[in-house]
């Protein structure tokens, strides 16, 4: 992947709206960091998911995106929620 477009909104009715059955509801159940997990050698995180169906899915995240999204946010290092 060589972009990933980024949204920012004011509210949630300025959101998106993930409505089925275009989009499908899955829980998150681990985030697995892995040191080394890029062929570069930098980290990543693995999120799993879990449908209500028991059907697992996976995704890849770099160290480096999150570190994006979470500038994005405004949210600063060693601040509580």
């Amino acid at each position: 992947m060589n972009s990933l477009k980024i949204g920012i909104h004011k509210s949630i009715e300025e959101a998106p709206k993930y409505n089925h059955p275009e989009y499908k509801s899955a829980e998150l159940v681990s985030a697995e960091i892995v040191h080394g997990g890029t062929v570069n050698g930098r980290a990543t995180v693995d999120l799993v998911f879990v449908d209500n169906n028991w059907q697992k899915y996976v995704t890849m995240v770099t160290a480096r995106i999150l570190d994006m999204l979470v500038k994005a946010t405004g949210v600063q290092k060693n601040q509580d929620h």
